[in-house]
């Protein structure tokens, strides 16, 4: 009798689990409060951006934004 195998299953980009909604929710909240914008915008500012590092991100959206409140940031959704 064979024996059963091992299966791994990676779901990159959503296919099977489409978990980005909730990460998109989690990171606009994060920017709402140290950034003082509305969700719905920085929902859409995350999303722009998804598969870039977070900390990258958020430097980018906020250039001339205080390191503090990026760094802050950055630590809390990491």
């Amino acid at each position: 009798m064979d024996k059963p195998g091992i299966a791994l299953i990676f779901d990159f980009d959503g296919t099977l689990w489409n978990s980005m909604s909730r990460y998109a929710a989690l990171a606009a909240d994060c920017i709402s409060r140290h950034f003082g914008i509305p969700k719905a915008k920085a929902s859409e500012m995350y999303l722009t951006g998804v598969g870039i590092p977070f900390r990258v991100q958020v430097k980018g959206m906020f250039p001339d934004g205080d390191a503090q409140a990026i760094e802050d940031c950055a630590r809390e959704f990491d």
